[in-house]
């Protein structure tokens, strides 16, 4: 009885270390194209991180191999988290290039001259990427120009890389995977039914839009390796006791 309620103890301990990686999916359809994505989020202690992927097919017709035919960019992401928002310590944005260098910083919290209000905007001037922090929200914003068609700061599927069809014209190389760190002065909690991916130049001529939400089935929750570290541990010490206790009936 004793080695059976350990057992529980150790189980509850391990699962609310919060050392948790939750993975979610992202579908949709419009002008005839297909976005899709995966944003993998980690909490640990005080530290959020976002990993990011653009997962959209890049032909529409399986026969088709020559050309890029669907190529949406992911232009924001974001997410709720438990309002009142933790303090903000640091923040940064990170992405890899389809030739696989980086990653490089697309957007960062500039200690020096943040633009920090009541709006709760959280901005720098010179990178691609800007946060918005407003009511509790964490969204990320790369602001293309009007013209739909010049989106290079975006996040494309690797995929498509030497393609010169992507928007801009000549993008033999683009971001694909994007790393969000977020670090905060107390444990942030999130809102899973609060993400979303937004992308742009979707379907015919790259008229369409899409924002999506996770697809049925997400979140698909994976213990992070700390966790399961220590939920080894405990079940070895159990495994161990159990064998002193028969050694010393002997």
């Amino acid at each position: 009885m004793k080695r059976i309620l350990l057992f529980i103890l150790v189980l509850l301990f391990a699962f609310s270390s919060g050392a948790q990686a939750t993975l979610f999916t992202f579908s949709g359809t419009d002008e005839g194209g297909i976005g899709s994505a995966t944003m993998d989020i980690s909490i640990v202690g005080n530290t959020l991180t976002v990993t990011l992927n653009n997962t959209s097919p890049i032909y529409l017709d399986p026969d088709n191999s020559t050309s890029v035919d669907n190529a949406p960019g992911i232009t924001g992401f974001g997410f709720n988290l438990d309002d009142p928002l933790p303090g903000l310590s640091s923040w940064e944005l990170t992405a890899y290039t389809s030739d696989l260098s980086g990653p490089e910083t697309i957007g960062s919290l500039d200690s020096g001259d943040p633009e920090s209000g009541a709006d709760g905007i959280v901005n720098t001037t010179d990178d691609e990427w800007s946060l918005n922090t407003t009511i509790a929200g964490v969204t990320l914003d790369f602001l293309p120009t009007t013209d739909q068609e010049n989106i290079d700061g975006a996040l494309f599927n690797p995929s498509a890389y030497g393609s010169s069809e992507l928007p801009g014209g000549n993008n033999d190389v683009f971001y694909t995977t994007a790393i969000l760190t977020m670090i905060f002065d107390d444990a942030p909690y999130l809102d899973i039914t609060s993400l979303f991916v937004r992308m742009q130049n979707v379907g015919e001529n790259g008229e369409g839009s899409l924002k999506l939400y996770p697809s049925p089935g997400s979140p698909d929750p994976i213990p992070e390796p700390a966790t399961m570290l220590l939920l080894g541990s405990g079940l070895i010490g159990i495994a161990v006791s159990g064998k002193k206790k028969v050694k010393k009936n002997k």
